[in-house]
């Protein structure tokens, strides 16, 4: 099951993703180690990685599907 998750950049850029709930829990784990994340863009799919420190929020927008 994916996810909607909206990232949040440092220059107020907000992004759309979609991950798994393992994809996500990965993701965060390894934010919180200060290494890059990566997604898969919601609409063009394609791999999007994010530096930690230029992200300043992970919202979920929607429920699993």
């Amino acid at each position: 099951m994916e996810k909607v998750i909206e990232i949040i950049t440092i220059d107020n850029k907000s992004i759309k993703v979609i991950a798994t709930e393992e994809e996500l829990k990965r993701n965060i784990e390894l934010a919180q180690k200060g290494y890059f994340m990566t997604f898969k863009e919601l609409e063009w799919r394609t791999q999007i990685t994010f530096n930690t420190a230029n992200v300043i929020a992970i919202n979920n927008l929607g429920k699993w599907r």
